[in-house]
């Protein structure tokens, strides 16, 4: 299990403090559990891990009485993924 990085900042009172709480179920590339980290830490696109680390996670996906997707849009105050990144494996 990876300790908090003390580089990360301490949080302001709301996301921040999240990120550095909630913690990410670590994976390797057969998705067997290796670990844990702050959600922080496991988005943390630089350095050693560019991609970030890989974890499990979820999405919710809503659809209109068409069929059609709705909600698909991230807040551009969220800081959870890179720009090019959502619900994908490496």
């Amino acid at each position: 299990m990876q300790t908090p990085d003390p580089n990360l900042g301490v949080g302001s009172g709301s996301q921040d403090d999240l990120m550095l709480k909630d913690q990410c179920i670590l994976v390797d590339d057969a998705d067997r559990v290796i670990g844990a980290a702050s959600k922080a830490a496991a988005h943390r696109f630089e350095g050693a891990t560019p991609n970030g680390l890989l974890h499990r996670a979820f999405s919710v996906f809503l659809f209109d009485p068409a069929g059609a997707v709705c909600g698909t849009m991230q807040s551009s105050c969220l800081r959870l993924m890179s720009p090019n990144q959502a619900n994908s494996r490496r």
